[in-house]
């Protein structure tokens, strides 16, 4: 199908992927899986003695944000930071369709020809309705999984989404006023990092937003998981609030083991609750910190 990402030439996004992946300290290996959706690129954290982790980044993102986001885990465990297919990183721009069965197939062949089995997952945002929809179809492949944000428990908050993030996004697209921008950046995340905003900045210029449009997961789907699973909520959400996301998962989702509320926090989180996130992590694997 067509890509969410319209201009052809990501040099640019190439050149911050990087520089962000050399900015994490860490040793990496890049390995290229083939699937029937197209080429995804995997980064995978050396650490064969420890537990495999799957990980996977939420909308405009790509995996070595996401590996920023809880770097410490890979401490602990063998982790495979997944580049979604048609987002702005080394993937394929080949667009999954939510309202087939794309990501679950996409995914399912990813885990299965890295030969992951027995492990732990842990989906941000985008990232989350990929974990859910790899349960509904997978769980015997995972023992635990961590939802931080995750997309297709509750309709996204239409009017906020789209004064806060849609219409900004459209406005810089066209005009390249930083005020835009900024209007976006401010809203999503916590505090400012250069890096980071050069990055939104050109994937908005190349991503169709508007074809982010995710249906929820049906109840029959949520009641089908038997992975134990957690869910972490943001209560400043301005994709949706933290408290509407616990109250659904509470009521649909029979193997959710516990949800945790992040106070004050954004869609995005700071560097101090994703520490909060490392550490409910360990705890809930039984891991040694």
């Amino acid at each position: 199908m067509k890509s969410k990402i319209k201009n052809t030439d990501k040099a640019q996004i190439l050149n911050l992927y990087y520089q962000k992946l050399d900015n994490l300290g860490l040793e990496f290996e890049l390995q290229t899986v083939e699937t029937t959706f197209g080429d995804t690129n995997v980064i995978i954290l050396e650490n064969n003695k420890k537990p495999q982790l799957i990980l996977v980044h939420g909308f405009l993102g790509c995996a070595p944000f996401a590996v920023e986001t809880l770097k410490g885990l890979e401490k602990h465990f063998k982790i495979y930071a997944i580049d979604v297919l048609g987002e702005p990183n080394l993937s394929d721009t080949y667009y999954l369709n939510p309202e087939e069965k794309d990501h679950s197939k996409w995914f399912y062949e990813v885990i299965s020809r890295l030969q992951v089995y027995n492990a732990y997952l842990v989906g941000i945002s985008l990232g989350g309705f990929i974990g859910l929809k790899g349960l509904i179809s997978n769980s015997k492949r995972f023992k635990k999984a961590f939802f931080i944000n995750p997309t297709g428990v509750v309709k996204w908050n239409f009017f906020k989404t789209a004064t806060h993030v849609l219409l900004p996004s459209i406005l810089y697209k066209k005009f390249y006023d930083q005020k835009y921008l900024l209007k976006i950046y401010n809203n999503l995340y916590p505090k400012k990092d250069v890096l980071l905003l050069t990055f939104l900045s050109e994937k908005i210029k190349i991503t169709d937003i508007d074809a982010y449009n995710f249906p929820l997961i049906s109840e029959n789907e949520a009641k089908s998981i038997q992975t134990p699973f957690y869910i972490i909520a943001s209560e400043d959400g301005v994709i949706y609030k933290g408290e509407a996301l616990i109250k659904k998962a509470k009521k649909v989702y029979h193997s959710l083991q516990e949800l945790v509320f992040l106070k004050n926090a954004k869609h995005n989180l700071s560097k101090k609750e994703c520490k909060i996130v490392i550490n409910y992590i360990l705890e809930n694997t039984n891991t040694e910190r």
